[in-house]
């Protein structure tokens, strides 16, 4: 047994504090609803010390894992539980068409652990690296008895942000193949051919031009000072990277990519719609608000926009009303704060999050469809213009040649 602390109104509207035992969250919430108490924060007295050993115990071998395709995994499953199977036969038919033997393995030990009595959650919380979020929205449907629906709303989720990636990712392979060009003729222009025209310039008869004295200078840039060049190169990767590992750094470059005037937006929008969704999957299925509000922020993935949707916990546990707490972000627009609103005085807030996600996410997508739509044209023409720079630069070259051999 555990014991939990919580936060719950009672029938009159009173809040009420103390300390319940029970053998796990779920449970702790079915005793409290048992008792006519409406729960708003529950959290285990002893949570720290036992994520501290989960979290030691997976950190010591979680490099030589393989990561598990979760959108494969949960459209999968989805198609099985509406098919009739159960979730472990569910989880056996999967594990038999998986290609990993790691895998395989971890799928058939979670089958395993429910048909020994193991719930779905506790069971699907070992797969390595799973948000806590889904282990929470996989309770919550094992608690209200809509597992199968919470399965279909998570692959739909997940389903729509691998097609988003796919989009980006190919709509940038072209540009990419460019780039990848565009720095070969530079090199190629550096090492061998402006070497190799500079000497006729020695004379004096013609002034150097400009392009020849700058690529040519480079040329001797890399073949003379090559290891300095590659160690200030790794120095400035190695600065990256260790800026990115600190919050304070995470953070500024997170307020750098979100002043972007499209790909700001996109990303902003994309937590926006992530975050709403899992709270009104998570409230719909009777998990606690402040919990709820708690899980749905370790969905954001930018980190500046995560500590303010974190502050709106703090100020809902204090007694502030969503709406209220989700306008001191500035995260949130007009449409949906009065969406919010709306689902608090009328009872009615899971279903009004779930539509103030799917109008955010209309703009999500025209936003994305016009930033695919004009990104390869536009990354297309500035790398034809500095293709065409470099073009006209060699043969300005060769002309001063011709006009040394005139005279």
């Amino acid at each position: 047994m555990a014991s939990f602390a919580y936060r719950a109104y009672l029938e009159d509207g009173s809040p009420e504090t103390g300390v319940i035992e029970a053998a796990d969250r779920r449970d702790a919430s079915r005793k409290l609803a048992q008792s006519n108490k409406r729960p708003f924060a529950l959290d285990e007295v002893n949570a720290k010390a036992a994520g501290g050993t989960a979290t030691t115990a997976s950190s010591s071998w979680w490099m030589f894992r393989r990561k598990t395709d979760l959108t494969k995994l949960l459209a999968e499953l989805s198609v099985l539980l509406d098919a009739g199977f159960n979730i472990a036969a569910a989880l056996r038919v999967v594990a038999s068409a998986e290609a990993s033997p790691s895998n395989r393995t971890r799928l058939l030990a979670i089958s395993d652990q429910i048909a020994n009595g193991k719930s779905f959650s506790e069971a699907f919380a070992t797969l390595p690296e799973l948000p806590a979020e889904m282990t929470a929205m996989i309770a919550s449907g094992e608690s209200s008895g809509r597992i199968a629906q919470v399965i279909a709303r998570m692959t739909e989720g997940y389903r729509y942000r691998a097609e988003r990636r796919s989009a980006i990712i190919e709509a940038l392979v072209y540009p990419a193949f460019l780039v990848l060009m565009v720095i070969g003729a530079f090199l190629f222009l550096s090492l061998f051919l402006m070497p190799a025209i500079e000497p006729v310039f020695e004379s004096g008869a013609v002034e150097k031009p400009l392009v020849v004295k700058l690529l040519a200078g480079f040329g001797r840039l890399l073949t003379e000072n090559g290891s300095a060049v590659l160690a200030s190169l790794v120095a400035v990767i190695g600065g990256i990277f260790l800026l990115l590992r600190r919050p304070a750094g995470r953070v500024l470059l997170s307020r750098a990519g979100l002043a972007l005037p499209v790909i700001g937006r996109v990303r902003r929008e994309s937590a926006v719609v992530r975050y709403l969704d899992t709270l009104s999957l998570l409230t719909e299925n009777g998990v606690a608000m402040i919990e709820s509000l708690r899980l749905s922020a370790l969905t954001c993935t930018v980190p500046d926009m995560r500590q303010r949707l974190e502050s709106v916990r703090d100020n809902v546990a204090n007694g502030e009303r969503l709406q209220a707490a989700f306008a001191k972000t500035g995260i949130f627009d007009g449409p949906t704060l009065t969406l919010v609103g709306i689902g608090e005085e009328s009872n009615s807030l899971p279903l009004l999050l779930k539509r103030s996600s799917v109008l955010v996410e209309t703009r999500l997508k025209r936003s994305i469809d016009r930033m695919v739509t004009f990104l390869t044209p536009a990354i297309t023409i500035g790398l034809g213009l500095m293709i065409g720079g470099l073009v006209v630069s060699v043969m300005t070259a060769l002309l001063s040649i011709n006009e040394i051999a005139v005279q």
